[in-house]
Parts: structure tokens; C-alpha cells; sequence
């Protein structure tokens, strides 16, 4: 059985020919279907910014290695062989979308897109952040926004969030935080017809003995704190 051995330096000097060998053909194939397309060799030559003397060279180059002739040239212009039109119904296609493809990529590149997922508590919303994710969309329309609306303080990289709101200190260490506002100003509140049959507190100790709504923590499970100040300090 004989062995067919290809040593390293061998192996980078085939690897080399066949890459410039794709290269040349990608580069005739591109002069091929701008001369079809185009139906002129000055035309295709104007379209791809190069001189009518290098498209007919490539032209003879592709014809040589495909050994048959692709156009049919008259003075005034030149018309596809049956070869030829062969190969711009397979090769056009292709060019078509590798066209397409670069104007996407180009387009991509000027505009925002995407998907952005952020967490916040649902208060957030109706206090803040409404108005603002509204004019964000209306200013990039191609990003689309994934609300997760919980006040549990998740790991947001380790949850696939991109950014969270958290009211007050609820931030990890390893956060990086930017306040989005003044600080608010907290009030408890009771209806008129509670006050009328329970009475009127008139220091924070006296709500121990009333009926209080209070809010739990979706994370810890713990009661948000009521805290009090003396007026003016």
C-alpha cells in the first residue's frame, strides 16, 4: 500500500495555492457577472472601479480555466453563450445575496438593534420609568425591551439582565448604580372613614395598635420598614 505523505511546509504551500486559487476565481466571477449584468465590458469595468483592460484580462483568465467561451462580443455588445448564461443563472444568485448580505451588515453597523432586558419593580414603572422606556423605543425602534417586573434582587448578569432598577441601597457591591432621581418623599396614608372608627395616630408608635398595609420583599420575605423623621430635621 503506498502512503501519500504531505510534510508541514508541503501542506502550507497547497493551502496557499488553493487560497489564491479561490481568490482569482471570485475575483473573474465578479468581473463575469458585472460584464452579464451590465451587458458591456466598459459598463461592468465603470461598476467595479477597475480598467476595461484588467476585465478583459480576467474574462480570458475565467474562460481559460472553464475552457469554453461565456460571451458572444459584437461591436456594440456582448451577449452570453449558453455556457454562459449556465453560469450567471448559478453564480448571480449568490453575488445577488453576498450583496445583500454586505448592505445588511453595513446597515447594522449605523443602527441601534437588538434586545435589551432589564429588571425593576413594578412601582418603578408607574413612578419613573414609563415615559422614558416610551421615548426609548420611539428613538430605536429596532431594539426590543424585555421587562422583568419584580423587585427580587436578582444577579443580573447571572439572570441574562442587562440592567435593573432598585429603589434606595438594594444593590450588589459589585453594581455599578446611577441615581435616576431625587429622593421621594414617603407618606402614610388612611382613609377618612378608617380614622373615624379606629381614631387618629398622633405619634408612629400609636400605628402598632392599628390595621396597617405593609410590603414584603419578593427576594428576603421581609417587611419593608416604615421609618419616621421630626419635621424639619
Amino acid at each position: 500500500m503506498n502512503e501519500f505523505i504531505l510534510h508541514n511546509d508541503q501542506f502550507l504551500e497547497v493551502i496557499d495555492w488553493y487560497s489564491q486559487t479561490m481568490r482569482l476565481l471570485l475575483a473573474s466571477l465578479e468581473v463575469f457577472n458585472a460584464i452579464a449584468t451590465n451587458g458591456s465590458l466598459k459598463a461592468a469595468a465603470a461598476q467595479l472601479s477597475i480598467k476595461p483592460s484588467s476585465v478583459s484580462q480576467q474574462l480570458k483568465v475565467l474562460e481559460a480555466q472553464l475552457d469554453c467561451a461565456l460571451f458572444i462580443r459584437t461591436t456594440r455588445r456582448v451577449e452570453l453563450t449558453d455556457a454562459g448564461r449556465a453560469l450567471f443563472d448559478g453564480s448571480g444568485p449568490a453575488f445577488v445575496q453576498l450583496q445583500e448580505a454586505l448592505d445588511r451588515a453595513r446597515s447594522a453597523g449605523h443602527t441601534a438593534r437588538g434586545h435589551l432586558k432589564l429588571a425593576m419593580p413594578e412601582l418603578a414603572i408607574h413612578l419613573h420609568c414609563a415615559e422614558a422606556l416610551a421615548a426609548f423605543h420611539e428613538r430605536f425602534p429596532e431594539i426590543e425591551i424585555e421587562l422583568s417586573l419584580t423587585d427580587a434582587l436578582e444577579d443580573i448578569v447571572v439572570d441574562g439582565f442587562h440592567a435593573g432598577v432598585r429603589f434606595g441601597p438594594m444593590v450588589a457591591l459589585d453594581m455599578v448604580a446611577l441615581r435616576l432621581r431625587e429622593d421621594m418623599q414617603m407618606a402614610t396614608l388612611a382613609s377618612p372613614c378608617y380614622l373615624a372608627r379606629q381614631g387618629t395616630p398622633e405619634v408612629p408608635h400609636d400605628l402598632l395598635l392599628h390595621q396597617c398595609l405593609r410590603y414584603r420583599f419578593h427576594s428576603s420575605e421581609q417587611l419593608a420598614k416604615w421609618s419616621y423623621q421630626e419635621a424639619g430635621t
